[in-house]
């Protein structure tokens, strides 16, 4: 696979990774909101009400939804869900600055295992060029640590629905290791801004 594959396939992961991030945002607040009764009139409406937000939006209804349940009074969790929260606004941060600056593979020495993003500023100081360089093997591992959030989103949805005690300590256990040193971020290489 050459250096232009592997981008856009870090690239594509990523926002595959973001997206079902969303989703499974929304799942479950569909799934709390409906005391886990899913597919009714009541769970149409609430999907028709979370169509089209963006994640953020998204986000905060997630936390809020979580902290009207019996499951946030156990301060673990409640630190857990937290610390998914503070990383999950990381990702939205760099998902807004790939999103909303033109990419290139490449830097300007000629290194394609390398990206840049451009996001010029506009403002009282006129035209301002924004170059960031970022290498291909940073993205990989932002992708690794998202699958993290994924996996705690996932199980975090089956915690709520499962009633037998010892299927929830393992799943409670698998949550935590997931977020276990987990650091959220796109290592910038270089950014230069004139």
């Amino acid at each position: 696979m050459n250096e232009y594959e592997k981008f856009y396939i870090e690239y594509g992961k990523f926002i595959i990774h973001f997206e079902n991030i969303n989703f499974q945002l929304s799942y479950y607040i569909r799934k709390i909101c409906t005391s886990n009764n899913m597919f009714s009139e009541e769970d149409r409406r609430i999907d028709i009400l979370l169509e089209g937000l963006t994640a953020n939006p998204l986000l905060s209804k997630f936390k809020s939804i979580f902290l009207t349940t019996e499951l946030s009074k156990n301060l673990e969790l409640r630190n857990l869900v937290d610390r998914f929260v503070k990383n999950f606004i990381k990702v939205i941060e760099i998902r807004n600055f790939l999103a909303h600056g033109t990419f290139f593979l490449g830097d300007p020495h000629g290194n394609v295992e390398n990206f840049e993003v451009r996001k010029p500023k506009l403002g009282s100081k006129g035209y301002q060029q924004n170059v960031n360089i970022i290498s291909i093997q940073s993205l990989e591992k932002l992708n690794k640590d998202i699958q993290k959030l994924e996996n705690f989103i996932s199980n975090l949805k089956i915690y709520v629905a499962n009633i037998e005690k010892e299927h929830t300590v393992a799943i409670y256990n698998e949550m935590k290791s997931v977020l276990e040193n987990l650091d959220i971020s796109l290592n910038i290489l270089n950014k230069s801004i004139d």
